[in-house]
């Protein structure tokens, strides 16, 4: 299976989820407006994790929380 890196940033209560070509095509702007890169995350397995736990009820529950996530990261 392919790894699927997200890049997760984080600013006070804030995160950014970035693929990895915007986060090394942004890194240098979010780091001076006081973004700090928190971590990378498999979103494949993070997927899979979410459905394991119940976070979400099926697998399509899961993906709209990434797609969640990818909108707040274009704010």
């Amino acid at each position: 299976m392919e790894t699927v890196p997200i890049i997760i940033y984080a600013k006070e209560n804030q995160i950014k989820a970035l693929s990895v070509n915007d986060s090394l095509r942004l890194d240098t702007d979010l780091r001076s407006e006081g973004w700090k890169q928190t971590r990378a995350i498999d979103a494949t397995r993070w997927i899979e994790r979410l459905h394991k736990i119940s976070v979400c009820e099926d697998v399509f529950d899961c993906i709209n929380i990434i797609q969640e996530i990818e909108s707040l990261s274009k704010k």
